[in-house]
């Protein structure tokens, strides 16, 4: 995993920040791209020695993200964007209830990250717009995700489940800098702390294929 990190990621991200505090899209393009590229390639060597539902729902998953990754670049694609990285997240939730029963998933976890996301949505309800049901929808897939992946660890039902839910919560945390960017405020302190975050949660979602 570090390899294709080092070789993937780190360039990857370095090129799509300088593209962002440049406001050059074709080069936040090509670092996106080449970072994505990444974490694919790292799941899809793991899932060929564990073929499994669980690397299948992972790499759908994953390859929904790299598509959302690169149409979100677009001024005109946040809402195709949006739709592929709600996917993204029903399909982790997938992973994690093929080798969790979603009647396992404890309650009170799944309680507290939804009032979590509640009082965030709350603070952004009033700059949505337009985008009220849209986003409505997207967090709750992303509370999904979350406990899912909180379950996972908490359940131990997983190999590597440390690694699920810190990749759970980077990942959730990551989407709150690109939504205070679109609703809040724009700032390139959004995506230089969001990029990061976010692509390390998918090199770990993706290492743990191999668990």
């Amino acid at each position: 995993m570090l390899i294709i990190f080092l070789l993937f990621a780190l360039p990857g991200v370095a090129l799509a920040l300088a593209g962002e505090r440049r406001g050059r899209r074709t080069i936040v393009l090509l670092g996106k791209g080449v970072a994505s590229t990444g974490f694919v390639v790292l799941a899809s060597s793991l899932a060929a020695g564990v073929p499994s539902p669980y690397a299948g729902w992972i790499l759908a998953a994953l390859g929904l993200s790299f598509a959302g990754d690169l149409i979100l670049v677009s001024r005109k694609g946040f809402l195709a964007g949006l739709f592929a990285f709600l996917l993204a997240h029903l399909a982790y939730v997938g992973a994690f209830a093929s080798r969790l029963s979603l009647e396992d998933w404890p309650i009170a976890i799944g309680v507290a990250i939804l009032l979590l996301s509640l009082g965030i949505l709350a603070l952004l309800w009033r700059r949505l717009g337009s985008m009220k049901a849209v986003v409505s929808v997207y967090v709750v897939a992303i509370t999904l995700m979350l406990w899912g992946g909180f379950s996972a660890w908490w359940a131990s039902s997983i190999q590597g489940t440390s690694n699920v839910a810190l990749a759970a919560v980077l990942f959730y945390v990551s989407d709150l800098f690109v939504a205070r960017q679109v609703f809040v405020r724009r700032s390139f302190l959004n995506p230089a702390l969001g990029l990061p975050l976010y692509y390390v949660a998918q090199y770990l979602f993706a290492s743990t294929i191999g668990r």
